[in-house]
């Protein structure tokens, strides 16, 4: 994250549980979040679904560079060492001139948001269902958002981070619901840092 605020703040830190890997989101990513969903995948012996898959990543972590994409990080299980069914990306957003409440609205469609206080101030947390069409029929997974805006009286970017964890009937709902309370554990960690001249 090279952009800096008028307040300095050069990039962030989280504490990352055992087995999560930060990837930048740069070339080289779209192959690496490739071979993670082909691990995951290649029990089903779908191979059409692989394929794919392949040519959906690409274009996707092409966009994601396009708009403000920082990292990806990807978990995986050290127990077992297979790959876990979930995702996470963090993205800088412009929050604009028309204030917090007015981009949260814009950001979250008019979800409702709820209020979190962690060690950087308040965050805004959401969820929404992310179905599949297209290539993608078949294929829905869960999201969890939290927005950062940057320090601020009236902050005009931040830091948006999404995670995804797929729904399906091989991934135990409760395990789910375990993967969701490590990454809220992880958004309650994060701590900005700050350029030298700050």
């Amino acid at each position: 994250m090279d952009d800096t605020t008028e307040l300095s703040v050069d990039s962030y830190e989280i504490v990352l549980p055992p087995g999560w890997v930060q990837h930048a989101v740069q070339r080289g990513t779209a192959e690496k979040l490739y071979k993670h969903v082909r691990r995951l995948l290649e029990p089903t012996g779908n191979q059409q679904l692989i394929d794919q898959m392949r040519s959906i990543i690409y274009k996707a972590v092409r966009e994601l560079r396009e708009h403000g994409g920082i990292d990806l990080f990807l978990p995986e299980d050290k127990r077992t060492g297979t790959a876990v069914p979930a995702a996470l990306v963090s993205n800088r957003v412009d929050l604009g001139s028309k204030g917090l409440d007015v981009s949260l609205r814009l950001l979250t469609r008019g979800r409702e948001t709820t209020e979190v206080d962690t060690l950087v101030g308040t965050a805004y947390r959401w969820t929404t269902p992310t179905v599949g069409s297209g290539e993608l029929t078949g294929l829905t997974s869960g999201n969890v958002h939290y927005l950062f805006p940057f320090p601020g009286d009236a902050p005009t970017s931040g830091v948006m981070f999404t995670f995804s964890v797929l729904i399906a009937d091989q991934v135990d709902e409760e395990y789910r619901e375990i993967l969701i309370m490590i990454f809220d554990a992880m958004m309650n960690s994060l701590v900005w840092i700050y350029s030298e001249d700050s």
